[in-house]
């Protein structure tokens, strides 16, 4: 098996600092190609903002997201279908980063409330995404833990090494400063043995950017890709 660090590097125009990386290791997920499921994106503006309802689409699912809050650096808190990963308040940019997953594997597929009870009125980003199953989804124990500056744009992980054919799902926070702001560059050590995928990201005009990205480890048993079933008439 191969060792592995992962790097996020914001794209802020103003070159704002501050940022949070938290990567997981799965099992039992489908292939980065077969990662098509339900996506969620809102900027602050309605309360409480950061608690949305991601519409999930398969049993099995389940749901990974980034909050990131730009008025102040109060704590999340959770709702009681979620589970809070990171929690970090960054008190040199007045920022608050966070990342979770739903506490469950989704059952009957629906509209799922999601995130942390905590309001807004501005400066807030939200995205989260439906990770799709090929089996029984479950994090290893060889996720790294989360890194976070606030004084620089950019953090790296800590060394790890995933099981062959696992997914790497990253989610990244930053304080933008505000303006348009592309999404960060996610980039590893493996020497180019890993093809990062976007699956959602969100930009708010006034300070923050929440996103997830994914890649595939080689080798081991590929994942049988994700096919709908058809229900009959």
């Amino acid at each position: 098996m191969t060792a592995y660090t992962v790097t996020a590097t914001s794209n802020v125009t103003n070159l704002t600092n501050g940022i949070l990386l938290r990567v997981k290791v799965l099992t039992g997920a489908a292939s980065v190609a077969s990662q098509v499921g339900a996506v969620k994106t809102a900027a602050a503006g309605v309360t409480p903002f950061y608690d949305q309802s991601v519409t999930t689409t398969v049993t099995g699912s389940v749901v990974y997201g980034v909050i990131a809050d730009g008025v102040n650096n109060n704590s999340f808190t959770a709702d009681a279908q979620t589970t809070l990963f990171d929690n970090v308040g960054d008190n040199v940019q007045g920022c608050q980063y966070g990342t979770f997953r739903a506490t469950s594997a989704t059952g009957t597929p629906g509209p799922t409330t999601l995130g942390s009870t905590t309001t807004a009125s501005d400066h807030g980003s939200y995205a989260a995404v439906e990770i799709l199953a090929a089996g029984t989804i479950a994090e290893n124990a060889s996720s790294p833990a989360p890194v976070s500056i606030f004084t620089a744009s950019t953090v790296t992980t800590a060394s790890f090494t995933p099981p062959a054919g696992s997914l790497l799902v990253a989610m990244v926070a930053n304080c933008s400063g505000g303006g348009s702001t592309p999404a960060p560059a996610i980039t590893d050590n493996s020497g180019g043995t890993l093809t990062w995928t976007q699956l959602v990201f969100f930009s708010d005009a006034s300070g923050t950017t929440a996103g997830v990205w994914v890649a595939a480890v080689p080798g081991g048993s590929a994942p049988f890709p994700y096919v709908p079933q058809l229900l009959p008439n």
